[in-house]
C-alpha cells in the first residue's frame, strides 16, 4: 500500500469513526436504543448495527437520515491536509 492510499485509508476510518462517536452519543442522550433508531428512519435493526460498526461507505444520506432521527445536523469543516498546502 502507497503512503497516499494508506494515508487516504486513515482518513476514511476517522471520518467513520468521528460518524459513530456522534451518534452513539445523541443516541445516549435521548436514551435511544438502536432498534428505536431503526423505527425511526425505517430500516432493520441489522442495518442500524452494521452502520454504527464502522461500515467505512457510509453516504451523506445516511448521515443526513441518523443525524436527524438523532435530533442531529451535520457541520463539515475541512482544513489543509499539511503544512504549507496551497
Amino acid at each position: 500500500m502507497t503512503d497516499e492510499k494508506y494515508e487516504q485509508y486513515a482518513e476514511t476510518c476517522r471520518l467513520g469513526l468521528a460518524f459513530t462517536l456522534a451518534i452513539q452519543a445523541a443516541m445516549k442522550r435521548r436514551k435511544m436504543s438502536r432498534a428505536d433508531l431503526a423505527r425511526r428512519i425505517g430500516c432493520s435493526n441489522a442495518h442500524v448495527t452494521q452502520t454504527l460498526s464502522g461500515a467505512p461507505n457510509v453516504t451523506l444520506a445516511t448521515l443526513v437520515k441518523f443525524g436527524r432521527a438523532c435530533g442531529m445536523r451535520w457541520k463539515v469543516s475541512a482544513m489543509p491536509a499539511w503544512k504549507g498546502a496551497p
